[in-house]
């Protein structure tokens, strides 16, 4: 998850508005599209309710190989924790 440095709690920061972000939980799938790849996802919502988001990671990108690299770990990690 990507997060900016803050003062507040987590608990303090939903309250007031922070935590907007939505959390990539686990990677399920990656397949490769014409444009690059897809990632399907199980994510947590900024309201705090768990879903399953479809990502799509388009080749070229600046920091295209340590993106693809850390939604595999995210893959990796959910895969030895038992997730779905």
């Amino acid at each position: 998850m990507f997060q900016e440095n803050s003062d507040c709690s987590a608990a303090d920061c939903q309250k007031a508005g922070g935590g907007l972000e939505t959390e990539i939980l686990l990677a399920h799938r990656m397949q490769t599209v014409r444009a690059g790849y897809t990632a399907d996802c199980q994510v947590r919502y900024p309201n705090g309710h768990i879903g399953r988001r479809k990502y799509l990671l388009i080749n070229g990108y600046e920091n295209e190989t340590g993106l693809i690299t850390t939604f595999e770990r995210r893959m990796t990690d959910g895969r030895s924790e038992g997730g779905v």
